[in-house]
């Protein structure tokens, strides 16, 4: 019998075929923003913060001796479990001011190690599916492109107005909206995404695409579905990468929820049997507090990222960072960049084009 996950695989190898994902690495994981369940009360997201939900942390093949680098930063020694509010605090920004960061992005820099993580924005993820349904409930062709564009237009335009938003989702309990009210369902959404002034043509489409699928009375990926619930579990996005980096193994952060989650999946699925991921107490794993550490400044720039309207407000930003600011900004962008070289299988982001863009150009961005 094929093991779980080689359609995965197959899928995934042929989307980015300039990944390797036959690798065998020891990836070390924590995450930022987990809130465990995203969903919709009373007309109200449950997380609200403009940050993403970032697993990853670092990857290598020989095992770093990392010892020296957490003496070297010099803690308070009652500090057992060493995290990221113990290196630095603030914005992003304010992040780059400290000197132990400085010390840990120059050894992330300078060893064979590399940083990796899957950055989602919750609200993308939440809306996505929209377009999926319309799409099939239409029977028009589309480049997955061209999808992604339009995934990507519907995004900002809902995201224009969140509360209005909300509010719309939880009156029809998206993504388990009925049948019958498909067609009040669109017709709220195209007054909605009408009022967004970017992108016309891509709203106009997006209005078309909905209109064919409502005709055919068919949205199958928004029905069906628990009422006003958008992530049930974390758990998927913590099972992916055992499953498309199966020649690595994976060593996640004790989060009990996730544990029993493994626990409960494979258990209903007996032929499933992975072998390649371990449990470990973060207390007792430097490796893991390095994770911790290198997705805590993830999320702070992630923050960053999903707050700029405009690549133009980047270089005025930079342009007022002391000079360890600026060398520390340097440094992380070399990070990054260091992991995309090595494999861009290292780095995923699950965001609008309009997001992707604003991140390429900061991450080819010279201060």
């Amino acid at each position: 019998m094929k093991s779980f996950g080689d359609d995965i695989n197959k899928i995934i190898k042929r989307m980015y075929p300039e990944c390797d994902f036959d690798v065998s690495y020891n990836f070390f994981y924590d995450e930022t923003n987990n809130i465990r369940k995203y969903h919709n009360q009373g007309g109200q997201l449950n997380y609200k913060g403009d940050g993403n939900f970032i697993l990853g942390g670092i990857v290598f093949d020989n095992e770093p001796q990392v010892e020296e680098l957490f003496k070297s930063l010099k803690l308070q020694k009652s500090i057992i479990e060493v995290k990221f509010k113990h290196i630095a605090k603030g914005d992003f920004f304010e992040t780059l001011k400290s000197n132990k960061l400085n010390i840990i992005l120059k050894y992330l820099s300078d060893n064979e190690m590399f940083i990796h993580y899957h950055s989602t924005n919750l609200l993308y993820f939440a809306t996505v599916d929209i377009i999926d349904s319309a799409i099939v409930g239409s029977g028009l062709k589309y480049e997955l492109s061209e999808i992604n564009e339009l995934k990507s237009i519907l995004h900002d335009a809902l995201s224009f107005n969140i509360d209005k938003t909300t509010e719309l989702f939880h009156h029809f309990e998206y993504p388990n909206v009925n049948k019958t009210d498909f067609g009040k369902f669109v017709y709220h959404i195209k007054k909605n995404i009408n009022s967004y002034k970017l992108h016309k043509n891509g709203i106009s489409e997006i209005i078309m695409i909905l209109d064919t699928a409502v005709s055919n009375k068919e949205l199958p990926f928004i029905t069906d579905e628990t009422s006003n619930v958008f992530i049930e579990s974390f758990f998927p996005f913590y099972y992916q990468p055992i499953l498309i980096f199966k020649n690595s193994k994976h060593y996640f952060d004790n989060e009990e929820i996730i544990r029993e989650a493994f626990d409960k999946f494979e258990s209903d699925n007996s032929d499933i049997k992975h072998r390649n991921y371990i449990f470990l107490d973060s207390k007792e794993s430097r490796l893991t507090q390095l994770a911790d550490i290198s997705v805590g400044l993830l999320g702070k720039f992630y923050q960053y990222i999903n707050a700029l309207q405009s690549i133009k407000n980047v270089s005025s930003d930079l342009k007022n960072l002391n000079p360890s600011q600026q060398e520390n900004y340097i440094l992380f962008i070399n990070v990054i960049n260091k992991a995309i070289s090595q494999n861009p299988a290292l780095v995923n982001n699950t965001m609008s084009i309009t997001q992707h863009l604003i991140l390429k150009e900061v991450l080819e961005k010279i201060v």
